[in-house]
């Protein structure tokens, strides 16, 4: 997931792209593959879905938690460096992201 583009020359140096998250078909797809790999006898297994659903559940936590904490950091990081760089501007972005991620059933 590309989320900040530090290479960009805009001014502040990120884009925070909501667009490039996976969503959940793709999401999906991907722990398909990765358990064939590290589990191969789940193929066939009436707990593929199960276990399938309980890594969704999990990294939307994650994802979204990692959003709360980037916010947090870049505020107190504007407060203790002279750098200049858009630190209120992209907690302000990674807090409209924790939000727009809102809840979610599974």
């Amino acid at each position: 997931m590309s989320l900040n583009n530090f290479a960009s020359q805009e001014k502040e140096g990120f884009i925070l792209n909501e667009n490039n998250y996976p969503n959940d078909e793709m999401q999906e797809k991907f722990f398909k593959s990765y358990l064939s790999v590290y589990d191969p006898s789940l193929n066939d297994s009436s707990e593929l879905e199960t276990i399938i659903n309980q890594m969704k559940k999990e990294v939307w936590l994650y994802a979204r938690l990692s959003h709360a904490q980037w916010c947090v950091r870049a505020i107190i990081k504007r407060q203790e460096t002279t750098i200049k760089w858009g630190y209120y501007e992209y907690a302000q972005q990674r807090l409209t992201a924790f939000y727009n991620m809102g809840q979610k059933e599974f």
